[in-house]
């Protein structure tokens, strides 16, 4: 570990990820750990690179850190790639929290991409995600931040 604390956080993270995709063995927690640290200290253009190799050895992810890792690119402004994850953990079986997945479909609303976030809409509605005045308050928020109110009465229909 000093190894790592004695370079600069680019090239410990290139040094990281070298071994990383050198040892295609890894215990799952090796993945988790990384990841949850590159969320923690909101690294968001190192956690785009780091998913992608762990994904290529079949990595899934559960408990939180889908969230986690989709919050983080989202902070970080990525879009497209907090949209790639999401459909990846989705594809992959693994649980995305329904405040997150707000969050991209809001997200994408706010950049206009309203086809996008109308997909997803659709997507949380289909399962089920929407069933008590807690989730339909959260969503009606969602449109009311972007001025969104007509989207919202259509959603509720």
């Amino acid at each position: 570990m000093e190894f790592f604390h004695s370079l600069p956080s680019n090239e410990a993270f290139e040094s990281l990820f070298g071994w990383v995709n050198k040892e295609q063995n890894l215990p799952k927690v090796v993945y988790d750990c990384i990841i949850y640290s590159l969320c923690s200290n909101s690294l968001s253009d190192h956690l785009i690179k780091f998913p992608r190799a762990a994904f290529n050895v079949r990595y899934v992810p559960d408990s939180s850190l889908p969230s986690m890792v989709i919050t983080c690119l989202l902070k970080g402004s990525n879009l497209e790639e907090s949209c790639e994850s999401y459909e990846y953990f989705i594809s992959h079986g693994a649980n995305v929290d329904f405040s997150t997945r707000l969050a991209l479909i809001e997200n994408f609303y706010r950049e206009r991409r309203e086809e996008k976030s109308n997909l997803y809409l659709c997507w949380v509605i289909k399962e089920g995600l929407i069933a008590s005045v807690f989730s339909y308050n959260m969503l009606i928020d969602c449109f009311c931040k972007d001025k969104l109110m007509n989207r919202a009465m259509k959603a509720l229909e």
